[in-house]
């Protein structure tokens, strides 16, 4: 395929999914589904004796990034039994080659380093500092849900665009259509997920640093509040 025209298209599909669609809150449903099952794989890890976090959150991370890419698969196969090729706002959205510009910096800095506005001043050394670490590790978990969520209609016109639409435009590609929309869905979240793994492993040692004897989120963070906090 043309590479211009598939730029066009997927401009046109963006388009189309957020007139058509809500991909954010999809995706936000999307990650509270993942975050729920992720906390059932770390409930089971922790009565099979996984007792550190620092292990234990990163494994149930990764292994819920399979049921996300899972469950992005079956919202774009919804999405398709209600797509139509043919759509008029698909062919108006071709046409409006405006939209491509407005929206490049979108793409261009969703993988740039969206980490450098996290910076922490030196707060100096001992527990104090850990603490400031420990609350910037949490602000990044954060922006890497935002991140994800900003970037859902981008994600479902890349994925959309490989699974289906090269098979409907070109039908002699249509294996090859349906073979890479994995490769497409893990190229623009893999990062996210990985980021998502260090900075739960991060928080899970600092807050067993913090409050020694602690397994889990809940009690840890209690222990460390009721230091801290007066």
């Amino acid at each position: 395929m043309n590479e211009a025209f598939r730029d066009r298209l997927r401009d046109a599909l963006e388009g189309y999914f957020e007139r058509k669609s809500l991909p954010r809150l999809v995706v936000t449903g999307i990650l509270v589904a993942t975050a729920v099952i992720g906390f059932g794989i770390s409930y089971f890890l922790l009565q099979s004796g996984v007792t550190q976090m620092w292990i234990r959150y990163p494994i149930a991370v990764l292994a819920g990034y399979g049921v996300f890419l899972g469950l992005l698969r079956i919202w774009v196969e919804v999405e398709f039994n209600r797509f139509r090729v043919d759509d008029p706002d698909i062919q108006a959205a071709l046409q409006d080659l405006s939209r491509r510009n407005q929206k490049k910096w979108i793409r261009e800095n969703s993988d740039s380093s969206w980490l450098d506005w996290l910076d922490l001043p030196d707060f100096g050394d001992g527990e104090g500092c850990l603490i400031f670490i420990l609350i910037g590790a949490a602000i990044g978990l954060v922006a890497v849900g935002v991140m994800t969520v900003l970037g859902a209609p981008v994600l479902i016109a890349e994925v959309f665009l490989d699974l289906f639409v090269v098979s409907l435009l070109y039908r002699r590609l249509q294996h090859a259509g349906r073979e890479h929309w994995l490769g497409t869905a893990v190229r623009r979240t893999w990062h996210l997920a990985v980021w998502a793994a260090v900075l739960l492993a991060l928080i899970g040692y600092l807050l067993q640093f913090l409050a020694p004897g602690t397994t889990t989120l809940g009690p840890a963070v209690q222990a460390v509040w009721a230091k801290w906090i007066p």
